[in-house]
């Protein structure tokens, strides 16, 4: 399959740069990866990634290859997404305030 594109997906990225965080059912530390899929414009599950160009100036066409970080537990070789951490924290955060 070509790829006519790549789009770098950056999801809270000072979140991700700084600190450690630990998986939310083990407690064991996460490690980041990289994930990547190759999406057609024209396909169905378009409508759940984002084919503007990253300098605004259009939409990109044909297949993409987007790339973004996850979270991922060696332990219960599990993944999660960068904002269910952020949010994980944020409520333990509050609770210990409470």
């Amino acid at each position: 399959m070509k790829v006519h594109h790549v789009k770098r997906i950056w999801s809270r990225p000072l979140f991700m740069k700084w600190g450690k965080h630990f998986c939310p059912i083990c407690g064991v530390e996460l490690q980041k990866i990289k994930i990547s899929k190759i999406v057609n414009s024209q396909s169905e599950e378009a409508k759940d990634y984002d084919f503007s160009s990253p300098g605004g100036d259009g939409y990109m066409i044909g297949n993409v290859k987007f790339i973004w970080t996850e979270f991922y537990c060696g332990k219960c070789d599990k993944s999660f997404s960068v904002n269910s951490i952020y949010q994980a924290e944020k409520q333990e955060k509050k609770a210990n305030r409470e």
